[in-house]
């Protein structure tokens, strides 16, 4: 573990990266401290040397990382079909996908009950359809902007155009 002393206060962390105005500790992928906007370093004081060595694929790799926690989380948070909101959680996108399976076979009732956030709703099947295509619209919506974000860190040139990139 490396060791940064700052105002008297000590910070560990397996790594310990300084750019032209930041130091950041990481453990593995994970952030444990930073200190963004230094301008006069004087009050950092190191006991082991920094790992300016660390290239840009980390930190490019770290942002990815955060970028697919984004879209996990925009991708189940759900999506409104007709004026109905829909859980999208994995056992959600299961379910949608076992129901589309059945009316595609055949096999489905032409009035069945499906669980939304809203409470269990009773849908025809062309109701049903509809909120199928709004659940694929939601998905592909989201995964453009992952796909997006992905494209601009990927061709990011410095540490700084890396971490400007954010899910928002």
């Amino acid at each position: 573990m490396k060791k940064l002393l700052v105002n008297g206060e000590e910070f560990e962390a397996e790594q310990i990266v300084q750019n032209h105005d930041s130091i950041v500790g990481y453990n593995g992928q994970t952030e444990v401290f930073a200190f963004r906007g230094i301008s006069d370093f004087s009050q950092f004081k190191l006991h082991d040397e920094l790992d300016n060595d660390i290239t840009i694929d980390f930190h490019k790799e770290r942002k990815i990382n955060a970028l697919n926690n984004g879209y996990k989380t925009d991708l189940t948070s759900g999506f409104t079909s007709n004026g109905i909101r829909f859980k999208y959680a994995e056992i959600d996108q299961l379910n949608f996908t076992k129901r589309t399976n059945a009316i595609a076979l055949g096999i489905s009732e032409q009035v069945f009950y499906f669980g939304t956030a809203d409470g269990v709703i009773k849908f025809t099947i062309d109701e049903f359809k509809q909120a199928a295509k709004d659940a694929e619209i939601h998905e592909m919506t989201v995964y453009g902007k992952l796909d997006s974000l992905r494209n601009q860190v990927y061709s990011a040139t410095t540490t700084e155009e890396v971490e400007a990139v954010t899910w928002q």
